[in-house]
């Protein structure tokens, strides 16, 4: 509720220099908290926050909520999960104003989602995400090096890439974080992603264990153990 509050309060808030720049004012912690307070104790006012707003801007608002199932995996407190989920579940439940809301989740925990009135009558909205095919991991590779003026120095390391997560439930997640790691170690003079970088780093696999090697390099020894029990 912190975070929505602070987003809510955050629209229209930014300032333009005389130089032309732009940069966001510092929010009032205490009207962050106020408006914490009530969407917590009142989830229904979050439709008139967002009804008020897209008045205010003569338009059309959409709240979009990304791994809202962050929601059921970091926050034990049951009471405050369906609160945020009736605020958001009821933030547009009348067609005739100009907010729409949109959120994505994982499809496991959609059983879990559906623990209030409001959030199963959302779900009759559902849209199944498939796992994208291999033309469009591809294009997913490619595109945002486009964007920028970068290239693989291999054009088959993009096919490379994508065949290593052929059947793999996450091989989205597995790219991205792959592709994250090669553009951390770019040929910014050529413009290039290396083809070298990708063989040293193991190709996706490696990325991932390699990572995680470090990560576990770095626990102290208590944690090690911890670790190794919960692994």
């Amino acid at each position: 509720f912190g975070t929505l509050a602070g987003r809510l309060l955050s629209q229209g808030q930014s300032t333009t220099s005389a130089s032309g720049e732009t940069a966001s004012s510092v929010l009032d912690p205490a009207r962050v908290e106020s408006l914490r307070e009530r969407l917590r104790e009142t989830p229904s006012s979050l439709a008139l926050e967002l009804q008020e707003y897209a008045r205010r801007e003569g338009g059309m608002v959409m709240l979009f909520v990304d791994q809202l199932e962050e929601l059921y995996t970091l926050n034990p407190d049951q009471e405050l999960r369906d609160a945020f989920m009736d605020a958001v579940c009821c933030a547009a439940d009348d067609p005739a104003e100009p907010v729409r809301v949109v959120y994505t989740a994982r499809d496991d925990f959609l059983g879990r989602l559906a623990a209030t009135d409001a959030a199963r009558a959302t779900l009759r909205n559902m849209m199944l995400l498939q796992r994208p095919e291999p033309a469009a991991l591809e294009e997913i590779l490619q595109r945002p090096l486009d964007a920028v003026g970068f290239d693989y120095e291999d054009p088959e390391m993009v096919r490379d890439m994508v065949a290593a997560v052929e059947g793999e439930p996450a091989g989205l997640a597995l790219l991205q974080f792959a592709a994250h790691r090669l553009w951390l170690r770019r040929d910014e003079d050529r413009r290039i992603l290396l083809r070298s970088v990708y063989d040293e780093m193991g190709g996706v696999a490696g990325a991932l264990a390699g990572h995680a090697d470090g990560v576990v390099d770095a626990l102290s020894r208590p944690e090690h153990r911890l670790a190794r029990e919960l692994m």
